[in-house]
């Protein structure tokens, strides 16, 4: 058999983009655990022994959750993807870390 070879990536799917730099010094695995509660979500195998970043993925669109130096950086592969589906994720977590910090928002 023939495999087809994979598309080509779009030129906004070429590069991971930042998106938020999020205080966080905490463990991956309970971001980790928080991302897997979000509906629509397909989250990537895990394991803190050997990844240092969270990837998923959400209506289509890639997203990852690097840790460094007290801090989880948030990234999307795709620079077209809209800001409600950005702001999906995100919000969720910026919600969860502030009540893990003591520090719950309204």
């Amino acid at each position: 058999m023939n495999a087809k070879p994979p598309a080509a990536p779009s030129p906004s799917q070429a590069t991971w983009q930042i998106v938020a730099e999020l205080p966080y010094p905490g463990s991956l695995t309970a971001v980790h655990e928080q991302v897997r509660t979000l509906r629509h979500i397909i989250v990537d195998r895990f394991d803190q022994a050997h990844d240092n970043s969270v990837q998923f993925s959400l209506r289509g669109y890639r997203f990852r959750l690097d840790q460094v130096d007290g801090r989880l950086d948030f990234w999307v592969n795709d620079a077209d993807c809209p800001v409600e589906i950005l702001m999906e994720p995100l919000c969720h977590l910026v919600k969860t870390l502030a009540i893990k910090r003591g520090t719950p928002l309204a």
